[in-house]
């Protein structure tokens, strides 16, 4: 009797790599079968997101990145100034100050925000110069 659940046993450097292979295999499986996950922002997107977000909040601005996965927000807030940005089908939002904007001086419609930390790392897109006109008036004021 012995011999037959000696027999069984499997030894754990067998198990381990066999068991993540298999894991592994499975979710590049579901990964393949459901393809990429890349949210596009959009203002009606993002006007939706606020109304379940800041309640009775108005926007000032909305500044769409050109390939559609940042987006800066100006509200009628004491800390107005809120980039977005699309993770999957989610959306991030993070609290910035105009001055955390960085403008590059030889495409000045290019706008860099440096990592604040871990969570948000360095940030750079293009942004149509109407639109930069817009956020430097409200910079500006605030």
């Amino acid at each position: 009797m012995s011999s037959q659940s000696d027999a069984l046993k499997i030894e754990p450097y067998i198990l381990i790599p066999a068991a993540a292979a298999a894991v592994f295999l499975m979710v590049m499986f579901i990964r393949f079968m459901t393809g990429k996950k890349d949210m596009v922002l959009s203002d009606q997107i993002i006007k939706r997101y606020f109304a379940d977000e800041e309640m009775g909040v108005p926007l000032k601005l909305v500044t769409l990145g050109a390939e559609g996965r940042y987006a800066l927000v100006w509200l009628s807030t004491s800390s107005p100034l809120r980039m977005l940005r699309s993770f999957g089908h989610k959306i991030v939002q993070q609290e910035l100050r105009y001055q955390d904007l960085v403008f590059d001086k030889n495409r000045p419609t290019k706008v860099c925000i440096n990592s604040q930390d871990v969570a948000h790392s360095r940030v750079s897109f293009e942004i149509s110069e109407s639109d930069l006109h817009a956020l430097q008036k409200l910079g500006r004021e605030s």
